[in-house]
């Protein structure tokens, strides 16, 4: 009786565990739908190895296809703008010392065909049981159309306060 007992709450461990691993399955296939619609791009920059990795939808995302494997902090803020390129990095930097609790910054990233774009980034630091930093992880959105209707609009503000200003004169 003991053996037979056993074998059963064994067999319903198992079958729980593979309920448990279905749903899992199924999460991350939900997530990497939801990632892959809403191309977002998620980074870790590895503080200890100073290194970085992209989600493979960067290249895609953001217009690099024909760029090498960005492997290290260096590479990654090479493709910043160079006017944006001391701001990025202090933003990076002051998320790291614990002077912000997220990163939350927008900048201008250079695609291999020269074009400009606008990307809003998005962190958070990860520490580890000591407190030491060890990870900062985000996403990359591209938001240069977002930007784009922006300006439009603007522009067209500004046409329509001249008008009127023009018009009352």
């Amino acid at each position: 009786p003991e053996v037979i007992k056993r074998v059963i709450e064994e067999a319903a461990v198992r079958r729980r565990q593979h309920a448990a691993e279905r749903e899992l399955d199924q999460s991350r296939q939900l997530l990497q739908l939801a990632v892959e619609g809403a191309q977002i791009v998620i980074w870790h920059w590895f503080l200890a190895e100073n290194s970085v990795s992209f989600a493979p939808s960067l290249h895609e995302s953001l217009g690099t296809q024909g760029l090498s494997d960005i492997a290290s902090f260096r590479d990654a803020i090479a493709l910043v703008h160079h006017d944006d390129r001391a701001m990025v990095e202090a933003e990076m930097r002051r998320c790291v010392a614990g002077e912000i609790a997220e990163l939350e910054t927008v900048y201008r990233i250079i695609a291999e065909s020269g074009e400009c774009r606008w990307v809003e980034a998005r962190g958070k630091l990860f520490r580890d049981a000591h407190g030491a930093p060890v990870r900062l992880s985000g996403t990359l959105i591209d938001i240069t159309k977002r930007r784009r209707l922006e300006e439009q609009l603007m522009h067209s503000k500004r046409g329509e306060t001249i008008g009127r200003l023009a018009g009352g004169i």
